[in-house]
């Protein structure tokens, strides 16, 4: 097993956290769990992907990172990234930037928020993510 970088450290526990909220989000949401998958109400199983969009939907979150969903895989079951530094580092903050937006849609802050795009203060309600 090859040391992993710091990019790789930080997509691998952004992938983590985002599997921890799919799951309470999928046991919230009374899905019918089976051995270590969900299904919805027609029987349907719910990939990651499935349940993190939902996620995403409960939450607002209308331009979240969808490149996690193509990526994950590699990351979590083979422990690198298959891209290129500058696309590690582009999908960490891109991950990292929409968690920090689920985090505190589900915290239901208000308050003021540095828009990381302009660098300015507006309130987080009126930041689109």
């Amino acid at each position: 097993m090859r040391q992993a970088n710091s990019l790789e450290a930080r997509y691998l526990l952004g992938c983590v956290f985002l599997e921890a909220l799919k799951y309470a989000f999928a046991i919230e949401e009374k899905y019918e769990k089976k051995g270590h998958s969900f299904y919805d109400t027609s029987g349907a199983i719910l990939r990651f992907e499935d349940l993190v969009k939902r996620v995403y939907g409960k939450y607002g979150i209308n331009n979240g990172d969808t490149a996690v969903f193509s990526r994950r895989n590699t990351i979590i079951h083979e422990g690198y990234l298959s891209f290129t530094p500058i696309e590690q580092l582009q999908g960490a903050t891109d991950l990292e930037r929409t968690i920090k937006h689920l985090l505190l849609k589900i915290l239901k802050y208000d308050g003021p928020y540095v828009n990381e795009e302009t660098g300015k203060t507006d309130e987080f309600k009126n930041i689109k993510v």
